[in-house]
């Protein structure tokens, strides 16, 4: 996995809508006069899972996860007072909607409990 290689990156994109366009030629999906936005939301789901899956070798939520964890690291290194919060509060505040998830994404991600983290700091 490269952790260069961003959503929204020139080559992420081109990864994304080589694949898409390829996806729809296969299928001929562009044949259908009445394509529902049900449809189309379905289409460009399963693409973009596919997309995350082979880019990054992994699926969705632990992309996700992964970059909430990214910006949990760089406050509590900021010194932005992010230390002084609860982890249910820093949970929240990175978008996870429970603490527990928040504490075993983060220790999948680092090795190591939030508390520790936040320990290791001092």
């Amino acid at each position: 996995m490269n952790d260069q290689l961003l959503l929204g990156t020139p080559v992420a994109f081109l990864i994304g809508n080589n694949f898409l366009l390829k996806s729809m030629n296969e299928r001929g999906s562009y044949h259908f006069n009445r394509v529902s936005p049900v449809q189309t939301a379905t289409f460009l789901r399963n693409n973009l899972s596919y997309i995350v899956n082979e880019v990054y070798q992994m699926n969705f939520n632990q992309l996700l996860n992964k970059k909430r964890i990214e910006v949990v690291i760089k406050k509590l290194n900021a010194k932005d007072d992010w230390d002084k919060l609860s982890l249910s509060g820093i949970s929240q505040e990175v978008g996870f909607k429970s603490r527990t998830t928040f504490i075993k994404a983060f220790k999948s991600n680092m090795g190591m409990t939030p508390s520790k983290y936040i320990n290791s700091l001092s």
